[in-house]
């Protein structure tokens, strides 16, 4: 008898909380003001207005960085600059005390009179081969790529690395169709013949003189600091392009960020709240 009841108990139970909703279904929604539509809209521009702000603000701290970051860069070159510029002033000294027994300025005075006589006497066919449309598309792509190695905070550069990839491949396109030329001449190419001969010897000096100063302490000392300027110039120029990266987004977010204010605007000019509440007050 006690389960039939229960039974009961939990039918009627049911029946009466499908009744109730059946009767809040079919009651009308209030509806919402024209004053409350209204003021949701308002409050939904002034949001939109709040978020261009905000974006605003960090492109200008974005774009800060990226100056501080090339102030930063200009003075790691400095210094690596200096750092080249003793490390050549060592390297000068202890050539002339071991000129004889490496022989590297002698290799070296010979590849220069060799690279002069080649540069005045291939000038004639270089000045024609700068006329050529083929020459000057290479030679426009090298300037393109050569511009795209130098950091702009105006125009942020996603990947300096592909930037030089791009150079050394423009720079060797240029020096292939000038080699290409220059080998038509027999003169010419027995020159780069000698050039090339020449450059070999002052490899092979300068690995001479490479061990006869390698435990020199001046030596030691310069070529660590310029090593380090050399480092500290590479962690500068990629600070930089990602300083550089984060202007790229914040300034895709402040264009969202105007693009819905645009949109909230309109909306809101649209809708004819406003004047459905000047209509309900003329008529109190």
């Amino acid at each position: 008898m006690l389960p039939r009841l229960l039974n009961l108990a939990f039918v009627a139970v049911l029946s009466v909380g499908i009744l109730s909703a059946a009767q809040n279904a079919q009651k009308p929604k209030k509806p919402v003001s024209p004053r409350q539509d209204e003021q949701r809209e308002n409050q939904a521009v002034k949001d939109a207005q709040e978020d261009v702000k905000s974006a605003e603000k960090t492109v200008r701290e974005r774009e800060q960085e990226v100056r501080e970051r090339l102030m930063q860069l200009r003075a790691a070159q400095q210094a690596r600059q200096s750092a080249a510029s003793d490390l050549q002033k060592v390297e000068d000294r202890l050539e002339a005390e071991h000129a004889e027994s490496t022989g590297l300025s002698a290799a070296r005075e010979k590849l220069k009179a060799v690279q002069a006589e080649l540069t005045t006497k291939s000038k004639p066919v270089l000045d024609q081969l700068r006329q050529q449309p083929d020459y000057k598309s290479a030679q426009e792509a090298l300037d393109r790529a050569k511009a795209a190695i130098k950091p702009d905070p105006d125009n942020p550069d996603t990947d300096r690395k592909a930037a030089v990839a791009a150079h050394a491949k423009a720079a060797e396109k240029v020096r292939e169709l000038e080699r290409a030329a220059l080998e038509k001449i027999d003169e010419l190419k027995t020159l780069m013949g000698k050039q090339e001969s020449a450059e070999s010897a002052v490899q092979s000096a300068k690995k001479r003189f490479d061990r006869a100063v390698e435990k020199d302490p001046d030596m030691r000392a310069a070529k660590q600091a310029f090593e380090k300027a050399k480092q500290d110039e590479d962690r500068a120029e990629d600070a930089v392009a990602d300083a550089q990266r984060k202007v790229a987004d914040a300034k895709g977010k402040l264009a969202q960020a105007r693009q819905k204010l645009q949109q909230k605007v309109a909306a809101d000019l649209k809708d004819n709240n406003k004047d459905k509440n000047k209509n309900n007050k003329n008529k109190q």
